[in-house]
This record gives structure tokens, C-alpha cells and sequence, in this order.
């Protein structure tokens, strides 16, 4: 099976695409909210990654576009739609192993970050999988 770049490459890019632009106006919306209840800049970053809300609905864009990445992905290769649901996520995976080696460390923690990067290869798969599931019926 040769691999299509291009559909690994539209997949990733919207998954990486949408769940940082829909995720960084969700974090400033939310922020805008919490800021009165902070007094300086560290006490907003302890409040809005702290907060189960937010941290629930961040995850929840992210699975979005995971889903929708690693379909668009299989949509595009029309071959293999599980591994290019899969493959969509990669990008997302090797980032997330450069935000968990960052000696600086991370607002979020580490067990936070793995399941994410998990939870994508999983998402991405499973939009591979309604793909397969919406061409095949």
C-alpha cells in the first residue's frame, strides 16, 4: 500500500487546525469569564486549568476534530480507512511527546497530556471507521 501524504496531510492539519483554533477561542472565552475572579495572571492560569469545565470541554473539541480529522483523512485516501484515521493523528501524538519533554513542563499534567495523545489515536481511528461505515452502506 503506497500511503497518500496528501490525506494524512489534510486530516492532520485539520485536526491540529481546528482543535487549536476552536480550543484557543474557548480558552480566551473562558478566561474572560474567570478573570474577575483573578488577581494577577498566575491565579487566572490556576483557575482556568484547574477548572474540570474547562479541562472537559477542551478534551471535547479535541475528540471532535480528531474524529473529523482521521475521517477527511479516509475520505481522501478511500483505502485503509482505519490506518488513515490512525495516521491522521500522528502529528498530534509527536507533539504531544515534545510537550511532555519540555524541560519548562507543561500548565497541564502529565497523565492529562497522555491521555489525550491516546484518546487521539483512538478518535482518529474511530473517524476512519465512519468513513468506512458511511462509504460502505
Amino acid at each position: 500500500m503506497k500511503l497518500n501524504y496528501y490525506a494524512i496531510g489534510v486530516g492532520a492539519g485539520v485536526d491540529l487546525g481546528g482543535s487549536m483554533f476552536f480550543g484557543t477561542l474557548f480558552y480566551v472565552s473562558f478566561a474572560m469569564v474567570a478573570n474577575t475572579q483573578a488577581a494577577n495572571l498566575q491565579e487566572l492560569y490556576q483557575i482556568v486549568f484547574q477548572s474540570p469545565i474547562f479541562l472537559g470541554v477542551s478534551f471535547l473539541i479535541g475528540v471532535i476534530f480528531n474524529i473529523v480529522g482521521g475521517y477527511l483523512s479516509a475520505k481522501i485516501a478511500d483505502q485503509a480507512y482505519l490506518t488513515y484515521g490512525a495516521l491522521s493523528a500522528i502529528p498530534c501524538i509527536i507533539l504531544g511527546v515534545f510537550e511532555l519533554a519540555n524541560p519548562l513542563g507543561s500548565i497541564l499534567p502529565a497523565w492529562l497530556l497522555i491521555l489525550g495523545k491516546i484518546s487521539a489515536l483512538v478518535f482518529g481511528v474511530y473517524g476512519g471507521w465512519l468513513c468506512k461505515k458511511h462509504l460502505t452502506s
